[in-house]
């Protein structure tokens, strides 16, 4: 008798911890998830900031020609931002703003950016790509979403012609334009290592 009701309790708390342990990965699998589109929100109202309102007062206050890079470039604006984001409160976040003709070389797209450009570009309906996927060493999750060229960003992503002199002197005549408006020419990718929901997941169920 004795031996079959620690049979049973055994039994029982290994079926216990197998429902814990699915019941809070799945807990956890939601809240990275929010967490990673946060952090690619909170990058969308930097740049949405910058391009509807600094910018624009800037090339009205500043005489015509002029280009001050680190308060009129959202990408450049959003990345230090960002940057500082990570070194400071996130060290595990992953932040990546890449487009396919880029004026700063560390924001060339490796091949899994270069496929969500491509995404985005055939599917002009996909607003937001999600999944799991390999960066370097680890399995992060990962948010992104399209970087459109809208009308307001051809004067310097268009023709080198109509782009500001300092600009030019900044970054040359030849990297980062040519883009077409409604061109999907970039992404923006966020997210965290699935490690930090993983162990404290696995911990907590052989705690219990």
């Amino acid at each position: 008798f004795i031996t079959g009701l620690v049979l049973f309790a055994g039994a029982l708390g290994i079926c216990i911890s197998i429902i814990i342990y699915f019941h809070l990965n799945h807990i956890m699998r939601s809240e990275i998830s929010q967490r990673s589109r946060m952090l690619l929100a909170q990058s969308n109202a930097i740049q949405d900031y910058v391009k509807t309102v600094l910018r624009p007062e800037m090339f009205e206050t500043l005489p015509k020609g002029r280009f001050v890079l680190k308060a009129m470039s959202s990408s450049y604006i959003s990345r230090e931002i960002m940057a500082r984001l990570q070194l400071n409160q996130t060290s595990a976040a992953h932040y990546r703003r890449v487009s396919i003709k880029p004026r700063n070389p560390d924001s060339a797209p490796n091949e899994f950016e270069r496929n969500l450009i491509t995404a985005f570009n055939t599917d002009k309906t996909l607003e937001i790509w999600e999944d799991n996927t390999q960066v370097g060493d680890q399995e992060y999750h990962l948010v992104a979403r399209p970087v459109t060229f809208s009308k307001s960003c051809m004067q310097c992503h268009g023709e080198p012609g109509d782009a500001p002199r300092e600009l030019k002197e900044i970054y040359g005549d030849k990297n980062g334009f040519h883009y077409i408006e409604g061109e999907v020419g970039g992404v923006v990718v966020a997210g965290f290592p699935l490690a930090m929901i993983e162990n404290p997941v696995k911990e907590v169920t052989l705690q219990y």
